[in-house]
């Protein structure tokens, strides 16, 4: 696992473990044989490995050989064995190697999960409980049991008067399930063979219970606060800090000072408690002090006390290292012989016989240990802002919104808002950076007109925003996106890059082939046709003009034209050609990719830019070329010109550029930014007297700072962003794009402080 990732909880299954960050990331460690880490294969691992296709993940649970992640929208992604439906995906699915989101039926958005053994039980914000998977000792809560009664889609549990009640929380022992609800009323269902269903001194007699019975307790009303679960044991804690706990006692887990086959009723095992966890046979608990407390059974250390200790049936502090203080359990699975706690990065101790604790071994921890290389995480896990030390990745300007990509893979939005392009869920503008819901391990990102998409790591491309002329690609039955969304790309292998143009957008794959989609009024599209009723709702190869023989690596779209680089150094252009922004030496629109000729030197082309109606190219030794729209002198010719319809040098000794709507941004190699075009809105930060420059000229960046790297801009952006490393802002602002909390433009750099570090 990366540094900079920080525990914010974890599940323990019998051989395998999630770990989810602040960020909303999960890391897997452990065996893997049923594709339970969600990696995409069946190898095991050793060392926690983050899973693609998981973002804003606030909870998840564990199996024998299945995994479920809630995600914050209400969505639930499983993956690892279906043998007996525990993933709820169909009964023609026998597992999953990769998180696939899980339809069900009849609930709202999903608040909850918990695993049992080989079943999952799931909860909605309407208090419904619906479970899936095996159903031989009564899991599901429905009135049956036995074999072939198992269900591979979850369905509502209605049964024993649980129709009527509202469900806050879950869990679920090995075969066994305890629900919560909110008149304060707690039902157990399922195994009942060490009376873990609290039944009483029935429980001989009662093997399992196939509906939901409620539990009444000996010592009289309390106020349930927390509900864990062993493999065949039960605890609740009260709000008063009493920790009550029935079922198996063999290895002395219910801390009673002795052991016994079984406990049939609650009995009080501490006061004083802040959080309690059940193990497979064991129980950890935490006081208000931060002490750590255990019980039960320690044959592979899962309470850290040592190989010499094989149990302990009396409560005895578990000894962190360093003497430091718990703040807080994380979550186990009910077949957990091992425990991860925070201090509040993550210690770890107990079996490890697949690495499912991330040590880079498979050696059981019998003490307590330190797991080393993850620290302080970067955002919370409820998206807002980031937290101040989270690092930008990169950035994507619109004409009114922006997006800020943080090395976390997070995405954050700011600006005009009215067609759904900030992806948050509906149409309110925000002049401050705000998490995207739905978006994971984001690896870059682009900005239309009133359009994003974001690729993510697994080579994923997500579309929000307005879709009124296909620019989204995800067909035309659609007109807009608040949310992100997959996007389909027939033909394509894994996408690795994306370009938006003003009302049209390409992408390419790991075998450089591009596709276009969107509006195609000039020909931007590249297929050869262009005008009204040409457009496309959904991706197509561009393989007009000899394109389909190279491997594209690069692209770059300005408000209607096309720019492509190849492997083979080719570099290829069209669409509108209205100031010779194509490059050709006249001003004629091409809907067919046509290759320059002269865009450089003889040296190799390195990266490409493009502004609104202008083209930039950069060498391996650090010329600049440019060409196109040079109204306001962003050609940095120390002159003006309406149209340069061949390249132009525009500098040396470059190490990054962005050509913005009518302005160039280019850094050097001590830091030094500078700046030519127009200024009228601050987007060179020259203030507010400066209409424009035709020459290149220094940007004053706060406290004389080096610039580490210039954010990408959309080819409609009146506004930039640089790392220093923080981000620094400038220019336009009228919506709010610029994340600053204001709707003014900023005409001088501002330092963006306290919202994306």
């Amino acid at each position: 696992m990366s540094a900079g990732a920080h525990g914010d909880m974890s599940v323990l299954g019998l051989h395998h473990s999630l770990l989810l960050s602040k960020s909303g990331g999960v890391y897997a460690s452990g065996r893997n044989d049923f594709g339970q880490l969600g990696v995409g294969d069946t190898v095991h691992r050793r060392d926690f490995t983050r899973i693609s296709g998981i973002c804003n993940a606030v909870s998840a649970c564990v199996g024998l050989r299945h995994s479920l992640v809630l995600e914050e929208n209400g969505e639930v992604k499983a993956f690892g064995s279906n043998d007996a439906g525990q993933l709820g995906v169909g009964e023609s699915v026998d597992q999953l190697e990769t998180p696939r989101t899980v339809t069900v039926e009849g609930a709202s958005s999903l608040v909850g999960v918990a695993c049992g053994r080989r079943f999952s039980m799931v909860w909605d914000t309407e208090g419904r409980l619906f479970g899936s998977g095996t159903n031989v000792l009564g899991q599901m809560g429905d009135g049956t049991s036995g074999d072939g009664t198992e269900k591979f889609r979850f369905a509502q549990v209605t049964e024993g008067g649980l129709s009527s009640e509202r469900v806050i929380w879950a869990t679920a022992g090995s075969t066994h399930v305890l629900a919560l609800c909110a008149s304060g009323s707690v039902f157990a269902w399922g195994s009942n063979l060490n009376g873990q269903l609290g039944l009483g001194d029935n429980g001989p007699d009662v093997p399992l219970s196939a509906t939901p019975v409620e539990m009444s307790s000996p010592y009289g009303p309390i106020i349930v606060a927390e509900l864990s679960a062993g493999e065949s044991t039960s605890f609740v804690r009260a709000a008063n800090g009493e920790l009550y706990g029935w079922g198996s006692d063999e290895f002395g887990q219910m801390c009673q000072g002795t052991t016994a086959y079984d406990r049939k009723s609650p009995v009080l095992i501490a006061t004083g408690v802040m959080q309690a966890v059940g193990g497979r046979d064991h129980v950890l608990f935490q006081k208000s002090d931060g002490t750590l407390f255990g019980c039960g059974r320690n044959h592979v250390g899962q309470l850290g006390l040592s190989a010499s200790t094989t149990f302990i049936s009396s409560q005895t502090v578990i000894p962190i290292p360093g003497g430091s203080s718990v703040t807080s359990l994380m979550k186990s699975g009910p077949l957990g012989d091992a425990s991860i706690v925070l201090t509040p990065s993550p210690v770890v101790f107990g079996q490890n016989e697949y690495g499912k604790l991330g040590t880079g071994m498979n050696a059981t921890e019998f003490t307590p240990r330190a797991l080393k290389g993850i620290g302080s995480d970067t955002c919370t896990s409820v998206p807002s802002s980031c937290a101040p030390n989270a690092e930008t990745n990169s950035s994507a300007l619109g004409v009114r919104h922006s997006l800020l990509l943080s090395k976390t893979g997070s995405v954050y939005a700011s600006g005009r808002n009215d067609f759904g392009q900030l992806g948050s869920g509906d149409e309110v503008s925000s002049n401050v950076f705000k998490r995207v819901l739905g978006v994971c391990n984001a690896v870059s990102a682009c900005a239309g007109f009133r359009h994003s998409l974001v690729l993510e790591e697994n080579g994923e491309v997500k579309a929000f925003g307005s879709n009124d002329a296909g620019q989204l690609g995800v067909g035309e039955s659609v007109d807009q996106l608040e949310t992100p969304r997959t996007v389909t790309v027939e033909g394509a292998s894994s996408l690795v890059g994306v370009a938006c143009g003003h009302r049209f957008s390409l992408v390419w794959d790991s075998e450089g082939r591009v596709f276009s989609t969107g509006e195609n009024s000039v020909g931007q599209l590249g297929n050869g046709t262009w005008g009204s009723g040409t457009e496309k709702s959904s991706f197509m190869r561009v393989t007009a003009g000899g394109l389909s023989a190279e491997r594209v690596v690069a692209a770059a779209t300005g408000s209607d034209h096309a720019l492509v680089l190849c492997d083979s150094g080719k570099l290829f252009s069209w669409g509108g050609n209205d100031h010779g922004q194509l490059g050709h030496g006249d001003t004629t629109d091409r809907s067919v990719p046509t290759e320059m000729t002269s865009a450089s030197s003889a040296a190799r082309i390195s990266e490409i830019s493009v502004g609104s109606l202008s083209s930039l190219v950069r060498t391996e030794d650090g010329e600049v070329y440019g060409w196109g729209w040079d109204t306001h002198g962003q050609m940095c010719q120390r002159s003006t010109s309406i149209s340069r319809t061949s390249p132009v040098l525009i500098a040396t000794g470059v190490t990054e550029m962005v050509g913005g709507r009518s302005h160039t941004l280019l850094k050097v190699t001590n830091g030094t930014v500078f700046g030519c075009g127009r200024n009228h809105v601050g987007q060179l930060g020259l203030g507010a007297s400066t209409t424009f420059v035709s020459s290149p000229t220094v940007i004053p960046i706060p406290g004389e700072s080096s610039v580490t790297s210039l954010m990408k801009s959309g080819p409609l952006g009146d506004a930039s962003i640089v790392l220093t490393p923080s981000p620094v802002v400038f220019g336009q602002n009228e919506d709010g794009q610029l994340g600053t909390g204001a709707n003014s433009a900023e005409y001088t750099p501002k330092a963006l402080a306290g919202a994306v570090n």
